[in-house]
């Protein structure tokens, strides 16, 4: 069965549900072998990382990004 079908199949109910909330996000963490990451909080962005299962985590900014485009503008 192609793998597209099986992410059919999981999102109609026949196989064990990855995804249970609101903002889910499906990754591989191996080859054929998909996991859940579940949402991050407002303000954060999704960064590799592979120190984790999955791969990924959320990550926040560190720094205000309109200072660096205003001085970038004001050069």
């Amino acid at each position: 069965m192609s793998k597209a079908r099986d992410l059919a199949d999981n999102a109609l109910g026949s196989k064990p549900k990855v995804v249970d909330a609101k903002g889910d996000l499906i990754v591989a963490s191996t080859s054929d072998t998909a996991v859940r990451v579940a949402i991050g909080t407002n303000g954060q962005f999704l960064q590799a990382n592979s120190a984790t299962t999955s791969g990924v985590s959320w990550a926040s900014v560190t720094t205000d990004p309109t200072t660096d485009i205003f001085l970038l503008m004001g050069a």
